[in-house]
């Protein structure tokens, strides 16, 4: 997850916005970095601490391996003619007040 802090009041006092980002193996890599491994206690363990299973397998944002990206990285910079079609997959916030706070700190940004 990411944590900001914004500036309250003029006294050196911050609040904190925590965000909390379910990540799932990038099924498209060619290596080994998309195999999920999971004893049955952890199964147990994030079930009992209110896992979404759904939201982490459909939803999750794609990572991979450092190898991977390099790989990526180097295609990128190919000319735009030889590069293939990429998995672009976005996320959405949904929740009002994240809209709003997001709203306001690409304010303070541009």
């Amino acid at each position: 997850g990411v944590c900001v802090f914004t500036a309250e009041g003029g006294g050196g006092a911050y609040v904190a916005h925590p965000f909390n980002f379910y990540v799932f193996p990038d099924a498209s890599s060619k290596d080994h970095s998309s195999t999920i491994t999971m004893s049955a206690d952890t199964a147990g363990f994030l079930r009992g601490h209110g896992m979404d299973w759904s939201k982490w397998i459909d939803k999750g944002i794609p990572f991979t391996t450092l190898a991977a990206w390099g790989r990526a990285v180097e295609a990128a910079k190919a000319p735009k003619e030889e590069r293939g079609q990429g998995n672009n997959r976005r996320m959405s916030i949904n929740r009002e007040t994240d809209v709003a706070f997001l709203r306001e700190q690409m304010g303070r940004v541009r």
